[in-house]
């Protein structure tokens, strides 16, 4: 517009006066976006009229650098009462956005309207061309652009010249953009722009997107001097998408739809409305008010999901995250999930609703899991889930509920809880868990009890086993890496029971645990009958295994003892075999002569007691059995009545890998 009256008024000056050329020179003219300096025009007065203007430097607010050398030159000027023309100008910028400086373009302007009519033809611009017409007149101005096939790489290198982009920004592809802007005498007022791209690619930081074909939609309009609206759409047909740390692939029968509603002003962000739509998939609609600046932060935010089918959501969202981080795989779900967020700065709450969840996998199967699940950040609200059955690893535990509170990193049990497991149960009085999402999470369970549970219906490989385990543990606690049981665990089994106690787990840079177990009166006839192969044997056993350590489940230290108890009235009778896998324990002479001379010739004997023992410390295990023989030997096997037969071992201290392979031998005997 400046321009425009510079050159009427020279025009105007030339028709009065007989000048040939008339020139004009200012230091610098300024406004508040934009400052020019050195400013020469020149006007040629001959057979036609031209203009020749010239302007050292040109300073825009949004860019880091001004222009420099900027030269436009009209040979022919157009001049009668109505308007006043330059057809064919030509405009010449040293700018290295630009692919080349010299640009063509035509001005209009018409006296009685004050309007001037600028068009710009070709810029070349990152292998691509823009085009551009405006149109100012006294009460405002729009302006029409069309940028066809920009290489979004090279643009982007041109365009970190002039500001600061992200340093690990990767983006190719081509794009087209039509941008419609208006404004009045104050200054912009509203704009649409409109971007079109095919086989997009783009990263940053660790997020990628792939093969992108997107239509982008926006409206910006100027609501008052400190206030700006934006409304935008954006049709997303085809990618491959990685957003760390979730992947989702979009296909043209799934397009993602996503519109934007927002007021924005200096360091104030209210997000009207923001809707994400995954077609046949979900659908998420948010609202919002956030402040920006320095620090970022959610005032408000909330946002509720459609009831999503969670199968579909898995594979689109999950699959590939779950797979790779956590290698859960060949997951199947059914059922469906819905979620809701309400987040405000002194509270936040997330809600999911669970309908008829089924989850498969192999060795896991969730039956029927349904309930509200509730999260908290400061008031302890009740989540409840609820499910038909749960299958982990052939175990079946049959249809419960549990109520509980999520609040901040806490979990807690709100009502004690029992979980039936075939004709037994899990009973838990109380739970909580703090510090969640930490280093140090701790745990503690109270009155835990485990109601008498059938063994042979926990392991199909002893279904023809009678007995049952139970428990009592008033308290099991976790902190610092560190798990204690107080309380027993026992198993009825043959006749007698086992029971283990004093439990201790450390889990820091190594595994280390600690326990006590007692065996008390096994009737050996049902366990060499009912489970192994070891060979047959009749009589008691009992024993215990005190200070048992293992560190990363190796053994390191323990007092151990098995043998015939006192008292046992039962008959005394050890087969052949179970001869042989019991010898290997006292070393290589653990038989005498005479017992070895008669070994193969029967097939039981009779035994007064068993027993052997290891006292296990540094590495080396001192062995002992169940009395010394006159030889400085100790008893295995103490034989009574014919055929007798005595094992004895010799060996008092054995290193413990190489009495690991003799155990391992008699362990084989269990199952050859």
């Amino acid at each position: 517009m400046i321009i425009m009256r510079w050159l009427l008024f020279l025009v105007l000056s030339s028709s009065v006066f007989a000048i040939d050329n008339i020139e004009l020179k200012l230091d610098s003219i300024t406004d508040i976006n934009w400052q020019i300096k050195n400013i020469a025009t020149k006007l040629i007065l001959s057979e036609a009229i031209g203009l020749e203007l010239n302007i050292a430097s040109l300073n825009l607010s949004i860019l880091e650098k001004p222009l420099k050398n900027i030269k436009l030159s009209c040979e022919t000027v157009h001049y009668n009462a109505i308007q006043i023309t330059c057809p064919t100008a030509k405009l010449h910028i040293d700018w290295k956005l630009l692919d080349k400086p010299e640009i063509d373009l035509s001005v209009t302007h018409h006296f009685a309207s004050q309007t001037t009519y600028l068009n710009l033809n070709q810029l070349a611009i990152a292998d691509g061309k823009v085009f551009l017409q405006a149109k100012l007149t006294p009460s405002g101005w729009n302006i029409l652009l069309n940028a066809n096939r920009i290489i979004l790489e090279k643009l982007l290198t041109k365009l970190s010249l002039f500001i600061d982009l992200p340093e690990d920004l990767d983006v190719k592809g081509k794009v087209n953009i039509s941008i419609k802007a208006i404004g009045d005498e104050i200054g912009f007022q509203q704009a649409t722009i409109i971007g079109q791209s095919n086989n997009l690619n783009f990263a940053i930081a660790e997020n990628i997107g792939q093969d992108v074909t997107t239509k982008i939609t926006t409206t910006i309009t100027k609501i008052s001097d400190l206030e700006k609206q934006l409304i935008s759409n954006i049709t997303i047909k085809n990618g491959n998408f990685l957003i760390d740390p979730i992947y989702t692939e979009i296909s043209p029968k799934q397009p993602v739809v996503i519109a934007i509603d927002l007021i924005w002003q200096p360091e104030q962000l209210q997000l009207n409305n923001f809707t994400y739509t995954h077609t046949n998939i979900t659908s998420i609609q948010a609202s919002g008010d956030f402040t920006t600046g320095e620090e970022f932060t959610i005032n408000k935010l909330v946002a509720q999901s459609t009831l999503t089918p969670f199968q579909k959501f898995y594979q689109q969202y999950l699959q590939t995250w779950l797979d790779n981080e956590f290698d859960i795989k060949q997951l199947e779900f059914l059922g469906s999930l819905q979620m809701f967020l309400n987040w405000q700065l002194d509270q936040q709450h997330i809600t999911g609703q669970l309908e008829n969840i089924t989850i498969k996998k192999p060795e896991l199967e969730l039956t029927d899991l349904q309930g509200t699940v509730q999260w908290h950040s400061n008031d302890e609200l009740p989540s409840n889930l609820s499910w038909s059955q749960i299958n982990i690893a052939g175990i079946k535990l049959d249809a419960s509920k549990i109520n509980f509170s999520l609040t901040n990193k806490n979990i807690k049990l709100l009502e004690p809880w029992q979980q039936p497991i075939y004709d037994g149960a899990i009973n838990i009085k109380h739970f909580q868990l703090a510090n969640l999402d930490t280093e140090e999470p701790i745990w503690q369970l109270q009155g835990v009890k485990l109601q008498p549970i059938s063994i042979a219906k926990l392991t199909s490989t002893l279904n023809n086993l009678t007995g049952n385990i139970h428990g009592d543990m008033p308290k099991i606690t976790y902190k610092n890496q560190q798990l204690i049981v107080d309380g027993i665990l026992q198993a009825d089994v043959f006749d007698g029971n086992i029971i283990m106690s004093g439990v201790e787990l450390e889990n820091n840079d190594i595994v280390k645990f600690n326990t006590n177990i007692e065996i008390n009166r096994i009737n050996l006839q049902k366990l060499t009958s009912q489970v192994t192969k070891f060979g047959e044997m009749q009589g008691l056993l009992s024993g215990y295994a005190h200070d048992l350590t293992l560190i990363d489940w190796n053994p390191i230290a323990f007092d151990a003892f098995i043998g015939t108890p006192d008292n046992d009235k039962l008959p005394h009778k050890i087969s052949q075999k179970a001869v042989k896998a019991l010898s290997s324990l006292g070393g290589g002479a653990a038989v005498d002569a005479l017992s070895r001379s008669i070994l193969s010739v029967f097939k039981n004997f009779y035994y007064h007691k068993i027993g052997w023992g290891c006292q296990l410390m540094k590495g080396v295990c001192k062995m002992r059995g169940i009395g010394i023989t006159p030889k400085g030997g100790y008893y295995i096997i103490k034989g009574k009545l014919l055929p007798r037969i005595d094992v004895i071992g010799y060996e008092k201290n054995v290193d413990w890998r190489i009495l690991g392979s003799r155990l391992e031998t008699v362990i084989n005997a269990f199952n050859n």
